[in-house]
């Protein structure tokens, strides 16, 4: 009777398939919906690009509570040209950043 050997290379591409199988599912799960990055890191860029950037609305933006309390108020009366997910966005940062809410 002969005895039945699976070749070493087969036994280690199988354990590949199946590391690579479940890190893959495991990843696909760490971006949020549309691939893009968490809500306030995303609001902290478009903070830092068009609102308190040199030439933006507000140079050098807030830096305290309550200019960030009055700055929230002039995001959501639409005061600056930023979609309402770009607004959402900076609002969370602001929120998360100040402790405001």
């Amino acid at each position: 009777m002969q005895s039945h050997t699976t070749p070493r290379w087969a036994l280690i591409g199988v354990l590949f398939v199946g590391l690579g199988a479940a890190f893959g599912t495991s990843a696909s799960g760490t971006l949020s919906p549309g691939g893009s990055v968490d809500p306030t890191e995303q609001g902290r860029r478009v903070y830092l690009k068009k609102i308190a950037c040199t030439d933006c609305p507000v140079p050098g933006g807030v830096s305290d509570k309550s200019a960030a309390m009055t700055l929230v108020e002039r995001l959501n009366a639409n005061e600056f040209s930023l979609s309402r997910r770009e607004r959402n966005a900076v609002v969370s940062y602001l929120n998360r950043r100040w402790r405001l809410g």
